[in-house]
């Protein structure tokens, strides 16, 4: 077995930039549209997420050495980090921004889910509804939900304060990624069951079921414009 992207990639919107998360070493890459690439070291373990703020200013990363720090993209520089506390030996999974900026949201191998308040420095909540590990975290555009994809098979929906609002059930394995359109209305999972779905982001109905992949379902991303789906799977050679 072959998995196509051992990387993570997301663009900022802005700053016409890649950023990678790699699982083989402990360095973040950033390659400009341009052709030229800067190397961000400061993790002392793999890096599992990556994830740009709106305005393409700065760069979130997620670790197994348990820490998410911010980075200034342009320049490369550490400007804030974070770690567990020592007695939590769970690896973080997943990083995202909320579309101002101002919030973190990251999840841990344990099924936790954590929001931090960069501007104030404090933690908001902390939500263990999922019953095993998280491996995606995603905000809506208009900033009202949080996404958390988990390997119990669900997708689960938060509101701003922390409240459970939907738990989205249907796949016959755990999810691997989640993401919204962007105009909030639709919510994609991919999954280790080889499909794809589609929900209603307001109502939690399944729209559609995509099959055609052989494989577990790595992530999954709309297009600008939300009529597209890609999904990324594993494959057998």
């Amino acid at each position: 077995m072959r998995r196509r992207s051992w990387g993570r990639l997301q663009r900022g919107r802005h700053a016409r930039r890649l950023g990678r998360a790699g699982r083989q070493g402990q360095a973040l890459g950033c390659r400009h549209r341009q052709g030229g690439a800067a190397e961000y070291q400061g993790h002392a373990a793999a890096v599992t997420s990556v994830a740009f703020s709106r305005d393409g200013k700065h760069l979130a990363s997620a670790s197994q050495d348990k820490t998410v720090k911010v980075w200034d993209a342009l320049t490369g520089n550490e400007i804030w980090s974070f770690k567990q506390d020592a007695k939590d030996e769970n690896d973080i999974t997943s990083v995202a921004f909320s579309p101002d900026g101002q919030r973190l949201a990251w999840a841990d191998r344990s099924g936790s889910v954590k929001v931090w308040d960069r501007q104030n420095n404090k933690e908001l909540f902390v939500r263990t509804e999922h019953t095993s590990g998280i491996t995606s975290v995603a905000f809506g555009p208009a900033d009202d939900y949080l996404a958390s994809a988990g390997q119990d098979g669900r997708v689960i929906l938060w509101d701003a304060q922390g409240n459970l609002v939907l738990s989205l059930k249907g796949h016959a394995g755990g999810v691997m990624s989640v993401s919204f359109s962007a105009d909030g209305k639709r919510l994609a999972s991919a999954s280790k069951d080889g499909t794809v779905k589609l929900w209603d982001a307001r109502t939690g109905q399944a729209i559609k079921t995509f099959v055609g992949h052989a494989d577990l379902v790595t992530s999954v991303v709309f297009s600008p414009d939300g009529k597209h789906l890609v999904s990324p799977a594993w494959t057998r050679r």
